[in-house]
């Protein structure tokens, strides 16, 4: 596996990647790397963690090998892949990745500004990454290969609308690393309490990626886009509340029928070939409008 080296020196001359605003990384910090490949003069994130000893750090090791390993044969522009670790004074901090200058996908998706069709033309995109990499598990000989933490800020958009899924130590492959907990998996997995068993939880507690989270994800994904909010806040009856209110609205039934199974035990069904129909106006399907409608109704029929 190779290694590259920097001296302190060469670190502390680095110059810091800083996030668009609104997006945090809890777990590490990025810095620019200038880098050459052949004659042309190109740029490298470093991708430094705080912490780098312990198992967790350790597992996240055993991922980024086991992806720079596997690169050539997942095959896949649009993931951005880790290309070899890195470390300083000889000790091991982290990883480099390709430079990718784009948007973060959360910005473009809670921003009023872009048109809702835009909006739908990129999480079209994101489903279309979700089964390449679903693929991927199908025809090639690759254990359990999931993007698991599967969340708007874990996609990146070029100038030309490419999408790109970054963070992928995020990711689980194979049988022996451990995934970093999925923001949504986790949520919509505690709420259910368990009973449901194609949300699996590893020997530590957490939630196992597999095919029907990485559709839950990408659910959350475009129902936090079409309310303009956070979905795994709403307690399951209000969810299912919510649903029967886009059909209300005009929402298209198959399509309500794929993102009312998250909750159940139906295998998950992937809402990618209707996302089309959602409406180009979302300003009724806001959350804050449902629950001002549904607290106005409660109250109506309370004092009759």
């Amino acid at each position: 596996m190779q290694i590259t080296n920097f001296t302190n020196y060469k670190f502390n001359r680095m110059r810091n990647f800083v996030l668009e605003k609104g997006i945090t990384h809890t777990e590490c910090q990025l810095f620019f790397v200038p880098a050459k490949e052949k004659w042309d003069k190109t740029m490298k994130l470093f991708k430094k963690y705080y912490l780098n000893s312990g198992e967790y750090f350790g597992h996240k090791l055993l991922t980024i090998n086991t992806l720079i390993n596997n690169r050539d044969v997942i095959n896949l522009e649009e993931l951005v892949f880790p290309e070899q670790l890195v470390s300083i004074n000889e000790e091991v901090y982290g990883y480099l990745m390709p430079y990718v200058e784009s948007t973060n996908l959360g910005i473009i998706l809670k921003n009023i500004d872009v048109p809702v069709s835009k909006k739908i033309e990129l999480l079209t995109k994101v489903g279309e990454i979700i089964q390449k990499v679903a693929n991927v598990n199908a025809h090639i000989n690759i254990n359990n290969f999931y993007l698991s933490d599967i969340n708007e800020n874990n996609f990146v958009v070029d100038a030309t609308d490419n999408v790109f899924a970054v963070d992928l130590d995020s990711c689980r492959i194979g049988d022996g690393n451990l995934p970093s907990p999925s923001r949504y998996l986790q949520s919509v997995g505690n709420k259910t309490a368990c009973k449901f068993t194609k949300y699996k939880r590893g020997a530590n507690g957490i939630f196992l990626a597999n095919s029907n989270s990485e559709i839950m994800c990408y659910t959350i994904m475009i129902l936090n886009t079409i309310g303009n909010g956070q979905i795994c806040g709403l307690k399951i009856e209000d969810f299912y509340y919510y649903l029967e209110y886009l059909k209300i609205i005009g929402f298209n039934y198959e399509l309500l029928d794929c993102f009312a199974t998250i909750y159940t035990n139906q295998d998950n069904k992937n809402p990618l070939e209707y996302l089309e129909s959602i409406p180009n106006e979302l300003g009724r399907a806001d959350l804050k409008v449902f629950m001002h409608l549904r607290d106005k109704h409660t109250k109506k029929t309370k004092i009759s």
